[in-house]
């Protein structure tokens, strides 16, 4: 079954490799935008060092707790015009992982569950 759903793991693979340089990326740039933001009593550590940033985009990646990441990041952020900006860039990031990350891996998996069709159907007429 499972060997059914992920297929070859080329094109699964490939998809991992992506997602991990994409969240490296956006890791790295959300590290040195809120790296500053530090809260009166220390608590605010998830931007502090650069596996605590990694982390926080991945929760976001994974849809669990995201608004908490984007609320912690807010509170410590006294210029409102800042915390608009921490809220867009939030939003704008859960939109294009949802929509284009988790949907390549939906997509990599249609793709082999059809390829597999193709395949019963060939041997249906032979």
């Amino acid at each position: 079954m499972n060997q059914q759903i992920f297929g070859p793991a080329k094109k699964l693979g490939s998809l991992i490799l992506f997602t991990t340089c994409f969240l490296v990326i956006t890791s790295t740039f959300s590290l040195q935008l809120f790296c500053f933001f530090q809260a009166f009593d220390s608590s605010f550590d998830r931007f502090s060092t650069f596996p605590k940033a990694f982390m926080s985009m991945f929760q976001i990646l994974t849809q669990k707790g995201w608004v908490a990441v984007m609320h912690d990041t807010m509170d410590v952020v006294e210029n409102q015009t800042v915390i608009t900006g921490v809220a867009i860039y939030f939003v704008f990031y859960h939109l294009v992982v949802t929509l284009i990350v988790l949907s390549l891996f939906v997509a990599v998996i249609l793709d082999n569950l059809e390829l597999d069709e193709d395949i019963k159907k060939l041997k249906q007429w032979s």
